[in-house]
């Protein structure tokens, strides 16, 4: 069967004042696809999948491609308070189970972290994997770095990327 994949997104204005949102939908490239604003009472909440952003921000509509094509890009939330976020991202595997998982969020008002970064684990097997996705949030640089697998002694792993080349 198909494996179908959401994702959603929860706001929280915990401030005394009310939110002004701008939503900003990118593709892979960068290139704004969807947006519209809204606005969020002190302490009030919401939750949505980007589907449903239109319910909160009149205005955002998503290409009619993009659930069956595109499917994927960034999405960009602007505020003139400070907001608490958490994005999930839904699967429903071929039983119709609902599995949730965090996706990546980055604050782009604070400055990029130069040290390394852990990540305990990584699954590849017993029907689970792991996706790393790398975010650029700060330029239009190019930005580098290393990314080194290891197993459970410590030993580098020899790994396959998807469309690339097998190495530690």
């Amino acid at each position: 069967g198909t494996v179908d994949i959401d994702t959603g997104i929860a706001i929280v204005n915990y401030g005394s004042e009310t939110a002004n949102i701008t939503y900003t939908l990118r593709n892979v490239k960068g290139t704004r696809i969807a947006g519209g604003r809204g606005t969020l009472a002190a302490g009030a909440h919401f939750a949505k999948f980007i589907d449903q952003l239109k319910d909160v921000a009149p205005g955002f509509s998503l290409p009619p491609d993009f659930l069956a094509g595109t499917g994927f890009g960034s999405l960009e939330i602007m505020s003139d308070q400070p907001l608490s976020i958490a994005a999930l991202r839904e699967t429903l595997n071929q039983r119709h189970e609902a599995l949730f998982t965090t996706t990546p969020i980055a604050d782009l008002s604070q400055a990029p972290g130069t040290g390394s970064m852990y990540f305990p684990q990584f699954v590849d097997g017993g029907g689970y994997t792991t996706v790393l996705v790398l975010l650029n949030d700060t330029t239009n640089a190019v930005e580098t770095g290393t990314l080194q697998i290891f197993d459970d002694s410590g030993v580098a792993l020899t790994v396959n990327q998807v469309g690339g080349t097998a190495g530690s």
